[in-house]
């Protein structure tokens, strides 16, 4: 039996950092230029997976727990890189699916002069599905669920005791999600996550009238 098995989604990450960027100021908005056809020089670059599921899984099992992910990854060069990175951090891979003809979720990070970044983000066919679920080794204490890129159904099949922390594609299912709430053992949003879920205004209430 897991102590905890994650479920969400697994992306692999690029970090870069050029001088060639430089942030801008637009109506209050801070934008991040460079020119049109230019040859940046990158200064700095960082690859390590990422996505809701297995970086959970990875603060789970560097805390001693016995943790297994399941999230979904392509057949390609940076999901053998997911897979291999997670079995060095001994969490069980048995449970994530493998879609041998599509790509990685895959992101950019735009590393700012200011510390400040923009992420570009390909979404792939790799969206976590019911029927992607090896339903038959879900064997343990706690289900923590991230992201599902709007996948409810995922919630509604599990059985247990569930930490959720929906994303924002599920926080848009308002009426679904307020359904689901009697099953969650454990429900961890902010406080503007909070407040869009209870459809009230931040300046009526504090933290703990919303609980």
């Amino acid at each position: 039996m897991f102590d905890v098995i994650s479920f969400g989604t697994a992306t692999y990450d690029v970090f870069l950092r050029s001088e060639g960027m430089q942030v801008e100021n637009n109506d209050g908005m801070k934008d991040l230029c460079f020119r049109l056809g230019a040859k940046l020089e990158v200064k700095e670059i960082y690859f390590d997976y990422g996505g809701g599921g297995t970086n959970s899984a990875t603060t789970f099992k560097r805390q001693g727990l016995n943790t297994a992910c399941v999230v979904q990854v392509g057949g390609d060069t940076f999901g053998q890189r997911i897979l291999a990175d997670l079995t060095k951090e001994r969490i069980c891979t048995d449970l994530i699916n493998i879609q041998k003809d599509n790509y990685t979720d895959y992101s950019t990070i735009l590393w700012a002069p200011d510390g400040g970044r923009t992420i570009l983000v390909y979404r792939g066919k790799t969206r976590l599905e019911v029927e992607n679920i090896p339903r038959d080794k879900l064997d343990t204490k706690w289900f923590y669920v991230s992201s599902l890129e709007g996948n409810l159904e995922i919630v509604e099949k599990l059985q247990g005791k569930i930490m959720w922390n929906p994303g924002n594609r599920e926080l848009k299912q308002r009426e679904k999600v307020l359904e689901l709430l009697p099953k969650i053992t454990i429900l961890n949003v902010n406080k503007e996550e909070m407040e869009e879920l209870l459809n009230v205004q931040c300046t009526m209430y504090n933290v703990q009238t919303l609980l």
